[in-house]
């Protein structure tokens, strides 16, 4: 059993390095009404804190998630895939949530939407890992409107961010594999935004949903994302 700080497969082969469709993260989570949580400044309610460390694969106790966002960082020094996935205890398989699938000897972060319930991380992996899970609290005040830019290195996300009617995507990558980006928002809605392989350079465009949204990155190199 995974060992939790605080409160059989065989490992993933590397990525092909075909361009080939991502994999969708999972069915949207029920949207709630937050109107008088956005009148109190408060724009996604936070949950607790879960980390867990282990080595090969090997799944964690069960965790309590409320519906909102989930943030992820995570450490593995195998050499193959680290994968990770949400099973969730009292729903269907198709509730489940593809949490990481990441290339070997890689550190980073990643977010997205869940429903609240009982989660249980099945985690696929080679090498000692770390995965540190959150619900953080989401003000009004934190949201950035477009035009915005922002850049980083890797597996990463970035927001909140609010954009408005049609919008160009700017956008960079120097890495060798996959560089992909998804935004969600807190409601479970997400939208493919960049699905590109090797180094890129390139503009699309954007139509957001209404409200706030985040930017979920994966890449293997330096990267930048310009919204306006």
């Amino acid at each position: 059993m995974a060992g939790c700080i605080g409160d059989d497969e065989e490992p993933g082969e590397e990525p092909d390095e075909e361009h080939e469709e991502p994999e969708d993260p999972g069915e949207p989570a029920d949207g709630e009404d937050d109107t008088d949580e956005e009148a109190n400044g408060v724009l996604v309610e936070g949950g607790d804190s879960h980390s867990f460390d282990g080595s090969g694969p090997e799944v964690t106790p069960e965790i309590e998630l409320r519906q909102g966002v989930l943030t992820v960082e995570f450490t593995h020094d195998g050499e193959r895939n680290f994968r990770a996935r949400m099973v969730n205890i009292e729903g269907e398989p198709w509730e489940d949530i593809q949490l990481l699938n990441v290339f070997r000897g890689t550190d980073g972060s990643s977010m997205m939407a869940v429903d609240g319930g009982l989660y249980r991380v099945d985690i696929n992996a080679d090498g000692d890992w770390t995965i540190d899970i959150d619900q953080p609290e989401i003000l009004t005040e934190d949201v950035e409107e477009a035009p915005f830019e922002t850049s980083g290195s890797g597996w990463a996300w970035r927001g909140p961010f609010r954009a408005e009617g049609v919008s160009e995507v700017n956008a960079t990558h120097d890495g060798e594999r996959n560089f992909i980006a998804w935004t969600h928002d807190a409601g479970g809605n997400q939208s493919l935004l960049i699905n590109e392989i090797g180094e890129y350079e390139g503009t699309n465009i954007f139509r957001p949903d209404e409200g706030a949204f985040w930017i979920n990155i994966e890449a293997d190199g330096n990267w930048s994302i310009e919204i306006e």
